[in-house]
């Protein structure tokens, strides 16, 4: 073996050992971390441990922490949520069942909540009412539209109108429950026009929503 021959040995050899010592490091360096991880974080002395209390909640928080942490009560009467109404969800406000004020009435023609659902208000006519839980009344539409006429809701769809919707509203009455069992509603409808697109372009509408309208004054 001449000294060349030496000279590439030794430097391969040292090129191992390079790798075998940044492998290691990075092995090291990874078991550093877990055992970062399961350990405890330090504890500070007291006397240098420095917090503010928020009054509202009682919740210790970190000082220059400006907002304070507020604790949500279950049954908080004052707390202000959405109405879940499922995907595509069409509101139909109008007094459902027939006590004064106004109910909401959403169709949500979409999976996997697909139906009627009405929403009772229970708190009158004012800004921001309260709703109780949905209860489903029948099937979902899309593009559904209300109409009002002398106090009476029409439910149109695209060359359609829905007859039957206020059935639900006799029977709650008659049998004084609520029409939870009602859930085939909403189906039958009469022809209103002869077809359901009225643009003269053939490409796709988006929405085809329909609503009944004194145009001509009369």
């Amino acid at each position: 073996m001449n000294a060349q021959d030496t000279r590439l040995k030794t430097q391969d050899t040292r090129l191992k050992t390079k790798d075998s010592g940044l492998w290691s490091g990075v092995c090291g360096l990874v078991s550093g971390i877990f055992l970062m991880s399961a350990m405890p974080a330090p504890v500070l002395p007291a006397q240098k441990t420095r917090v503010q209390v928020s009054t509202a909640s009682g919740a210790a928080l970190p000082l220059g922490m400006t907002k304070s942490i507020e604790r949500v009560k279950y049954n908080n009467p004052g707390l202000i949520v959405d109405l879940g109404v499922g995907l595509w969800a069409w509101p139909l406000p109008m007094d459902y069942d027939s006590d004064g004020d106004y109910d909401i009435v959403a169709s949500c023609p979409d999976k996997p909540y697909n139906g009627m659902y009405f929403f009772e208000n229970t708190s009158g006519n004012i800004k921001m009412p309260v709703f109780k839980p949905a209860v489903r009344i029948g099937v979902g539409h899309r593009n559904i539209r209300p109409s009002y006429f002398n106090g009476k809701v029409r439910l149109l769809l695209p060359a359609k109108e829905i007859v039957d919707f206020r059935e639900p509203v006799r029977q709650l009455h008659s049998n004084q429950r609520r029409p939870d069992g009602l859930g085939n509603q909403f189906k039958k409808t009469r022809t209103i026009y002869p077809t359901t697109n009225v643009h003269r372009s053939k490409e796709r509408v988006r929405a085809n929503q329909w609503q009944y309208c004194d145009y001509d004054g009369d």
